[in-house]
């Protein structure tokens, strides 16, 4: 099923208008029905239609055929001794008369029954739609008495979708004077929003106003709640004349947060809860064993959340408790946190042209889940005050978009003097917390120093930790590159690894029992053995990781943490060795089940494995598919970190290729203000998602592939070869040169990794003048699962190969044909068969604002610009399309696929 979008939308609208059929648009205050309509009859008008517009106005709803007096088609009450609406039904047949005519009604429910007499009677004679009709109507209102829409035939109804991700960081950016705002801040406006244009606006432009996102050296942060009194205008008119009853029901359920159906009936009723759907007011999710209800759009559900203490609150909260406690089976009473069926999850939260409502969903669920999990462990530490208690709740706020000041201060919990278990593991996690959170590692290591001599045996924890803060955030050491680190007795290695976090134990909430901890030595044996499978990936030797991670664990050993990191680490390896559908075998269920318990580290670390696979086959549409919902997620487990970094990279290259500049800038900029540099595995450098920005943004491209170069040369120096690999790559793809690829082939000698084979051939084709040598090259990598680079390099060769070739005419013609059958997803590497294809991401740009007829000056006030520099870049777009005149642009451009 095609996405829905705006553009869609009005794409359909005109199509149904220009045929005769009339249109009436449904949404929500702020679903932006009003601009849509305004932009559709704008562009009627624009093709010569005559466009009579009228608007409706509750004031003047007892005043009849006023609402036609203001759109000139009839006297004014004040001005009128006597009006009918046959003679109203006249001077609107008059006024639509001589050529393609259409009526345009805003809020047409809000018009009064004479007005919608007249207008239905002028347009439709016998049954028959004369003139068409486009109207708007608002969901949240109460049905009107008469619909116009109703009364004319034929005609269609046209629901407003929520806008996807990328358009609201336009409208953020465009809310925000122009600034950038990282990506996250953005999630969470669009999540609070539910997609709606006019509320994310509204959020974005308060926002920055009350300095929730203020400004601290070019980045810029936000808590998880940018809820302020200013945002109830905004959000009232989706309340106004619900029945008392709703209005309670609506209450109840914002302050109980997403239930399951059952739960939702016992605390409002069947009749409220269909009152409240009609009205558009509920998202209701399905999944195979029941319903997830909640408020829409989640702002509402803040602002009857949030509202001040009053009787009627304080009414419905003891309705609420008393309802439940009346439930047939009361302890089982409970908030749905969990769909049925993980292996069902995407269905459940929407595919589709619902897929931005579901990223909606996701995120809005995920932080009540979160949010509820600490209310009760910290109820539990505030009641118990030990280290275990404290560890259990500081770890439910070590996520970006939390606060982190908050769990700083809970691991600085004083701790019992015999509890060393204790000490080292809050001690682990504030390091780690110093690391990631405050960019830190000196004090991180100061710390874990300091703690070390108090800590008897777990000191061996805090030596691991050490040795995973210097390899994700400096660099890997070479001994376990190697893979020579001798194994103690009891399967600990002697040169001490780090995990990628420190164990923990399992969260509680009264009346549980503390659970019971493993043995220490099996506890940390199995987390140097997690980390000797991550030294063995950094290094490029994934087939000896898996076999790290195949050995059998203490059958005793039941931390989530450790088999959370497993798991994750299992799947990159995997993507490392180039197995690209075992990967995606063994990351998707994990990934569709972090969708399912609403656990954004699932989501976060198998979503990035699964990034990988699609960004390696190539197909662009599976993989835009894929990372939307890791986009619009505003939360990140701390440790986490570098998925997320790694994600948003490959979400900046492919946002560049669409040429949305301002999309790329604003990925990168969360990029920074994740704060990392570099990781240990694929694509985790934030140099790419900056050379992504710069290119889009016309910078020269041989100083954006000498930068990457250098980045490429300090990767390798700090022993991080998979990751200097992927950099190389984009280097060599921006400005090919036959020396630097010898150096990846060199650096690929050193490792064992498919992968970072497979990035050598392919940047050793590339630098080529061999075409013969980028066929073969490309036959081999599309056999091996990597699809797109091996097109890419069959592209490469057809311009090797010349114009002239007719070896370059056959190639070319059977490279159309295969992209065709590989899917839409490819389509975009035709292109380069193009010459077109020589053209910059900026050429492009303003090649395609010329040939829609902007003249120089206004291409660049535009894009801020000197008229100089447009010339300049104009001039080389005609030499390389062939072509002397602006009139020619538009064909060239049309004809070279561009």
């Amino acid at each position: 099923m095609a996405e829905l979008t705006l553009d869609a939308v009005r794409r359909d609208a005109l199509e149904y208008l220009r045929s005769g059929t009339s249109v009436n648009l449904r949404g929500l205050p702020g679903s932006g029905r009003s601009s849509l309509l305004r932009s559709i009859a704008d562009a009627l008008e624009a093709a010569g239609w005559l466009v009579v517009r009228v608007s409706g106005n509750s004031a003047l709803a007892d005043r009849p055929l006023e609402a036609l007096a203001l759109a000139d088609l009839g006297p004014s009450a004040a001005g009128r001794t006597r009006i009918t609406v046959s003679s109203a039904v006249e001077a609107l047949r008059r006024a639509l008369e001589g050529r393609n005519s259409v009526v345009v009604a805003d809020d047409a429910d809000l018009l009064d029954d004479a007005s919608v007499g007249a207008i239905s009677a002028a347009i439709d004679v016998g049954g028959a739609t004369r003139v068409p009709l486009l109207s708007s109507e608002s969901t949240a209102r109460k049905p009107a008495r008469l619909s116009l829409a109703a009364l004319v035939h034929p005609g269609v109804q046209l629901s407003m979708p929520p806008v996807s991700f990328e358009d609201s960081v336009q409208i953020v950016r465009a809310s925000c004077d122009g600034r950038q705002i990282p990506s996250d801040v953005v999630a969470l406006m669009h999540a609070r929003a539910g997609g709606l244009p006019g509320l994310i606006a509204m959020i974005a432009s308060t926002a920055q106003r009350r300095g929730l996102i203020p400004q601290n050296d070019g980045a810029w942060s936000a808590g998880a709640r940018l809820w302020t009194p200013e945002l109830s205008h905004a959000v009232a008119p989706f309340l106004q004349g619900l029945e008392p009853a709703a209005l309670d029901g609506i209450t109840a359920l914002a302050l109980v947060g997403t239930v399951d159906i059952d739960v939702a009936q016992r605390l409002i009723g069947w009749e409220e809860l269909e009152a409240l759907d009609d009205r558009g007011l509920l998202t209701l999710t399905d999944a195979p064993s029941g319903v997830l209800v909640g408020v829409y759009p989640p702002l509402l559900a803040e602002f009857l959340h949030d509202d001040r203490i009053s009787a009627r609150r304080l009414r419905v909260l003891g309705s609420v408790s008393e309802r439940l406690a009346r439930a047939d089976a009361p302890g089982q009473v409970q908030v749905q946190t969990r769909l049925a069926d993980p292996m069902n999850a995407r269905a459940a939260l929407g595919g589709g042209g619902d897929r931005e409502q579901a990223n909606v969903v996701l995120n809005r669920l995920v932080f009540e889940k979160r949010t509820a999990e600490s209310l009760v462990l910290r109820a539990e530490w505030q009641r118990r005050g030990d280290a275990a208690s404290a560890l259990n709740y500081a770890l439910s706020l070590l996520v970006r978009g939390f606060d982190l000041d908050e769990a700083e201060r809970v691991l600085s919990t004083p701790v019992a003097p015999a509890d060393l278990e204790g000490r080292a593991l809050l001690t682990v996690w504030r390091a780690l917390l110093i690391a990631y959170a405050h960019h830190d590692l000196a004090a991180a290591e100061a710390l874990l120093d300091e703690v070390r001599p108090t800590v008897g045996a777990w000191s061996r924890l805090l030596d691991a930790n050490r040795r995973h803060l210097r390899l994700f955030l400096d660099r890997a050491q070479s001994a376990g590159a190697a893979g020579a680190l001798p194994v103690q007795p009891g399967g600990a290695s002697s040169n001490v690894a780090p995990p990628v976090a420190p164990p923990v134990v399992q969260p509680v909430a009264p009346p549980v029992a503390q659970p019971v901890v493993p043995p220490i030595a099996p506890l940390v044996a199995e987390f140097e053995r997690q980390l000797r499978a991550e030294e063995l990936i950094a290094a490029g030797f994934p087939e000896r990781a898996l076999a790290v991670l195949d050995e059998s664990a203490p059958a005793d050993l039941t931390d989530p943490i450790i088999r959370e990191g497993m798991d994750a680490v299992r799947g990159v390896a995997l993507v490392v060795a180039g197995r690209l559908d075992e990967a995606e075998r063994w990351a998707r269920p994990r990934y569709d089940d972090g969708l399912a318990t609403l656990d954004p580290a699932s989501i976060i670390s198998h979503g990035y494995v699964l990034t990988l696979v699609y960004f390696l086959r190539g197909d662009e549409d599976v993989l835009r598919e894929h990372i939307g919902p890791l986009l619009a997620l505003g939360y990140t487990p701390l440790r986490y970190s570098h998925y997320k970094l790694g994600t948003l990279v490959v979400a900046t290259r492919l946002a560049a290729r669409s040429g949305r500049a301002a999309v790329v800038r604003s990925l990168a900029e969360q990029v920074a203000a994740i704060g990392l540099r570099r990781g240990p595995f694929p694509v985790m450098v934030a140099d790419l998602a900056w050379a992504h920005a710069d290119l889009v943004t016309g910078r020269d491209v041989i100083d954006v592939a000498d930068e990457l170069w250098h980045a490429f040369e300090d990767l390798a120096a700090r022993d991080y070869p998979v990751t200097a690999a992927a950099t190389g790559l984009r280097s060599i793809e921006t400005s090919p040169q036959a020396s630097r690829a010898a150096d990846v082939a060199a650096l690929a000698a050193r490792c064992e990794s498919e992968l970072v084979s497979m990035i050598a051939r392919y940047c050793v084709a590339l630098s080529s003048d061999d075409a013969a040598l980028q066929l073969r090259e490309a036959a081999a990598l599309a056999g091996a699962g990597y699809l797109g680079f091996g097109l890419r390099l069959r592209v490469a060769a057809v311009g090797l190969l010349g114009d002239d070739d007719p070896a370059a005419q056959n190639e070319a013609q059977q490279l159309r044909a295969d992209l065709e059958q590989a899917g839409p997803g490819y389509r975009y590497l035709a292109n380069g068969l193009a010459p077109a294809a020589q053209l910059t991401a900026r050429e492009r740009q303003l090649a395609n604002l010329a040939a829609q007829g902007f003249s120089n000056q206004d291409i660049a006030e535009r894009l801020r610009l000197s008229v100089r520099t447009v010339e300049n870049h104009l001039s080389r777009s005609f030499r390389k399309l062939g072509i002397d005149s602006r009139e020619a642009l538009a064909a060239a451009l049309l004809k070279n696929g561009v």
